[in-house]
Formats: structure tokens, sequence, C-alpha cells
């Protein structure tokens, strides 16, 4: 990779290359555990992919990230990543974003911030060291109208293969790509379906618009079938995928005990894990053992973009590349599901709407032992322990990406949005400060204790108590 050095550092691996100025830092966390002095003869099978950047001029880290973007930069297993893909740069998906307002300031998500508008998702993917983005709102009449408009005067520009880039420069190595897409509600479950084009959208909106009773707004109900609706989304190329599958009240397997009792077979293409489940726990359903799994944010507001996103490798972020992706064709993979610690999940344990009681015990808990109340809402562990065939996952030539566990900045104690600006300034984004800065460097610039608290989220350290009943888990401080 011609680089004069590369030992093992804290968080990662330091190279200095080819003399250049600065140090530049190996986004390991990907494909494994970050290697230590102790291990490194362990990552003699790995290739280490480099695409180096010169230190940007207002970064102050020694480590030399980017102001503009995270670091281009990544270690891959080699029996992983082959193909056309093979030195490709990791590509972080967010796929389910929504829409809390249109361009006439009017609701589209109703329960989701009025901040989170078309215009501003793209610098807030940025931010976080996002590449793709997916509007799952982008069905509504009128954020469908507006994307029309922006790609017919050129300030949405379409990117080969499906997908859409803003004109506007930003400076950055690898802008955000938006994937355009739906949410829909159909016999009580959430589903969501994405499309190369707008056109093709516009396309699945004509169908689907005269079904819903209000389409101006986010995620209606239809009248149509789920496997109906799967073959008017493959119809037209797209994806069709189970939204936050194991959720109590819209999820697949939250009124479902199988995929039989509603599909024939063929119809998904993959399963979204959502913010209380977490690889393992999902593996315990044999039958999804042929389902890639993705893991998405559900943001309803900017920042909480990028909590959970999945890790492709793919030759270039666009519509076909993901399809590729999922499929594992052609060299291109799901690298890892970065996602909360399910316990953070606001519907992990089963709790009591009543008296506030969260389950502790092990699942499955189905009633409130406290006040014996009525209103009790069963978490996604407890309702995975009843349907769980047993220890399952995928074996073979294709097996399971890992589940990168990772507690987002907003969860840290103790650092508020001023902290997180100045990360941000320094780390080039939100994913650089939370997975690759040093303890020191953190420290520079939020201080020694929200340093600490950092670090023992990367490792796993931190004390969590677990959301349930609609509540989020929270870190507890020691």
């Amino acid at each position: 990779m011609g680089a004069d050095e590369v030992k093992a550092a804290e968080g990662g691996l330091r190279i200095a290359a080819d003399g250049a100025a600065g140090s530049y830092f190996v986004e390991s966390f990907i494909a494994r555990e970050p290697p230590s002095a102790a291990n490194w003869a362990s990552w003699g099978s790995a290739t280490v992919l480099v695409r180096l950047m010169p230190p940007a001029p207002r970064a102050r880290s020694s480590y030399g990230y980017a102001a503009c973007a995270m670091l281009e930069v990544c270690s891959l297993p080699s029996p992983r990543a082959t193909g056309a893909c093979a030195k490709a740069n990791p590509s972080f998906a967010d796929l389910h974003v929504h829409l809390g307002r249109d361009r006439e300031g009017r609701p589209v998500k109703v329960t989701a911030s009025a901040r989170l508008t078309l215009e501003n998702i793209f610098p807030a993917a940025e931010r976080k060291g996002l590449h793709l983005v997916g509007l799952v709102d982008a069905v509504v009449p009128a954020c469908l109208g507006h994307l029309g408009e922006l790609t017919a005067r050129g300030e949405l520009r379409a990117v080969p293969g499906g997908g859409y880039v803003r004109d506007a420069g930003t400076g950055r190595a690898r802008p955000v790509v938006l994937l355009v897409g739906a949410e829909m509600e159909a016999e009580g479950c959430h589903y969501l379906a994405y499309f190369a084009t707008v056109e093709e959208l516009a396309d699945f909106a004509a169908v689907l618009h005269p079904t819903l009773k209000n389409p101006s707004l986010s995620t209606q109900a239809t009248d149509l079938s789920p496997a109906r609706l799967a073959r008017l989304v493959h119809g037209r190329g797209g994806l069709f995928l189970l939204a936050h599958a194991f959720t109590p009240h819209k999820g697949y397997y939250g009124r479902h005990r199988s995929l039989e009792e509603t599909f024939a077979g063929g119809e998904i293409d993959g399963v979204e894990l959502g913010l209380s489940a977490d690889t393992a726990m999902a593996d315990g359903l044999a039958e999804l053992a042929p389902h890639p799994y993705l893991s998405n944010s559900d943001a309803h507001s900017l920042e909480n973009l990028a909590r959970e996103f999945t890790a492709f490798s793919l030759a270039a972020p666009s519509f076909a590349e993901v399809c590729l992706g999922l499929r594992g064709e052609g060299g291109r993979t799901i690298l890892a599901n970065v996602g909360l610690d399910p316990r953070l999940g606001k519907y992990h344990r089963t709790a009591c709407g009543m008296c506030g009681f969260v389950a502790a015990a092990p699942p499955p808990v189905w009633e409130c032992p406290t006040c014996g109340g009525k209103k009790v809402t069963v978490g996604v562990v407890d309702r995975l322990a009843a349907l769980s065939s047993g220890p399952g996952g995928r074996g073979g030539d294709r097996p399971r990406p890992p589940y990168r566990r990772q507690v987002p900045l907003g969860f840290i104690p103790g650092l508020g949005a001023a902290g997180r600006d100045r990360l941000v300034g320094v780390f080039g984004s939100e994913l650089a400060a939370l997975h690759l800065a040093a303890e020191d460097e953190l420290a520079s610039v939020v201080g020694r204790r929200v340093a600490a608290l950092i670090l023992a989220a990367r490792r796993g350290d931190l004390e969590l108590a677990a959301g349930g009943g609609g509540r989020y888990g929270k870190v507890l401080q020691k």
C-alpha cells in the first residue's frame, strides 16, 4: 500500500505514508475490533486498504482528520471484499430518514422535527459521516413534486446506477447520495420501498396514492396487501423490505409469527433490524437466514441521523450498488451493521404504561409484576425469545456480517450540542469522533471526563438502563 510505517495505535492504526506530512487513521472498527500491539499478528490475513487524504487546514488533530468528511480509509478482511470493489471505500448508508416538513412548511411526518427538511438532510448527513441516505417520505406528493423540480433544474443530479447528489459541491470527496423511497403501512405493518429514480417512484406513487386516505402525510395505510405492494415495487425495479421488523406496534413480527402468514416467498429483499434489536436477536428466527439485515436510524430529527447505519463495500454509492450489496453479488457486500446497543432502544424490554415498570428478569416477560396493569407493551427481546427457533444465523460462504454496537454522541452524558460541534470541527464527522479519535485527542476538545465516556462507549463498558414501552434506554452515570 506504499506506507513507510504501519503500527498499532489506540483505537486503530496510525499510518505514515510515503513521507507525507501528518499521520492518518485507518477505519478499522468496521471489519474487526481495532488491533493492538499484542494482537497485531492476528491481522496478517487482513488487507489494509487505504485512500489517504491530506490533513485539512482546519483540522487541529495530529491524525489529520479532514474537517469536511470522515477519512476515506478502511481495513477489510481480504475474503470479504473481492472483484470490482476490492479497493472500494466503505459506504455508510442510513436508508430510513423521514421529512418533518415540506418546502411550504406543512407537516409530512407529524411526529418529526420541523427542521428535518430536504434541504437540511444533505449537510446533516455530511456532518454525521454518511455517504447514502434513504428518504422514505419521497413518495409524499409535495416531496415528489419538489424532487422533480430540483432534478429538472439540475440542482439534484442523478448518479450512475440511481440516486441523486446536490449539484452544489461542498468540497467533500464523496458527496452524499440520496435514494428515494417510501414507508407504507399494509395490514397493520410497516414496509420500506426504494427506487433508482424519481420517475420510477412517481410511477409507483400513481398506483399507491389512490389507496391512501391521506397521501400528503408519511407512512399512511394502504388497502393493498403486502404481497401486492411487493409486486408493484419489484415491477418497477425497486427494493422491498420489512421496516423495524420486530417492534411491537407496526413491526411485522410484532403481529406475526412467520413470513409464511403473509408472503409466498421471494418478496422480501431485506429486513430492517430496528433500534431495539441486533443481529444475534434476529438470528433466533431461522426463516430469516436467507435475508440480509439493514440498520437504519428511522430518524425523526436531524440529530438522529446515523444513530444506526449499514456499512457496505460498494464500487460507488448508488441504488444499483446497494442492490448488489444486499445480494452479495459482484464483490459487493455488507461489511457491518452498526447500531445502538439494543438496550438503548425504546421497545427493548417489556414495560408497563401504568406504573413505569421495565422488565429486568430474563425474557420473555409478558406481565407487570408490580401493579398488574393492562397497559403492558411487550419488549422486542421478550417477543423474540418466545418466537426463537434456537441459534440461527448464516453459515457457509455468506456468514452474517458483524453487528457493531455504538452509543451515539447524543447519548453521552455531559456532551451537549456545542461539544458535538467542536468534535465535528476537529475530526470531520461525528462518526469519526465516536469511533476513531484517540482519548487524548478527544480530551483536548471536550475534556477528560467526556473523552473517557466516549472511549468506554467504544469498548462497550458503559452501564446502561434498558428502554421499554416507548422510552429510550440511557447511559447511567457512575
